[in-house]
């Protein structure tokens, strides 16, 4: 059974745990010690800015594709909210393949609807924000709104601090890879270690695996 590491204290943000194991199981072992979800990429940059840790962790962050349609990145993941469905990844990245949770587009349009919702907001307040680049790979400028709704307040001091350039590298799945099934797929983001570069995984298959999550306890406002 998956268990929880206190990993170090970080001053304005609180206890930081580590667990390596498939991400349903993670998602059991940050509960067992009260943390409600992985960790935000702002709340890794924080850590890493005034903290000893700077390894890559699996995030709270979702990505929602489907077939001709542009990325839409979800501030909470559903694989965060619903334990199910988390497991049904976990599974699925087993077979090498990605998470398909219906066959008409419905969870996509759920979060177009929620993405809209929010364009008014400010990026680091929505609760979901569209991604128009649909390559590959592409850069995330640090004034972007892209930047914006992941770093929050931790984007300028991180990007002075721990990134040597204005850009940070983003990966997705190809797009025939997306272009295959008629449904919603929904996916995980990853944020690599500062070494490398701190760029965004949104398209690796890998829940199956004992991958590092880390959780925040205790959290204070920075």
């Amino acid at each position: 059974m998956a268990e929880a590491e206190l990993l170090e204290y970080v001053k304005g943000l609180g206890d930081i745990y580590s667990v390596s194991a498939p991400f349903d199981a993670q998602h059991y072992a940050l509960r067992d010690v009260g943390i409600k979800t992985p960790i935000s990429v702002r709340d890794a940059s924080f850590a890493r800015l005034h903290g000893n840790d700077q390894g890559y962790t699996r995030t709270c962050h979702g990505v929602i594709w489907a077939k001709d349609l542009p990325t839409i990145v979800a501030r909470v993941s559903p694989l965060v909210d619903d334990p199910k469905m988390a497991g049904q990844a976990v599974q699925a990245h087993r077979r090498k393949e990605y998470l398909v949770v219906d066959t008409d587009k419905s969870i996509y349009a759920q979060w177009e609807t929620i993405a809209k919702q929010d364009k008014t907001k400010k990026p680091e307040d929505r609760r979901a924000i569209v991604i128009a680049k649909r390559e590959y790979s592409f850069e995330i400028h640090k004034n972007s709104n892209v930047a914006r709704f992941f770093w929050g307040n931790q984007r300028e001091a991180y990007f002075r601090e721990l990134v040597t350039r204005n850009n940070v590298p983003c990966w997705q799945i190809p797009i025939k890879e997306v272009g295959a099934p008629d449904g919603t797929i929904i996916n995980f983001v990853e944020f690599a270690d500062s070494s490398d570069r701190s760029g965004l995984s949104f398209g690796r298959n890998n829940l199956h695996d004992n991958y590092r999550t880390l959780g925040v306890l205790e959290k204070r406002v920075a």
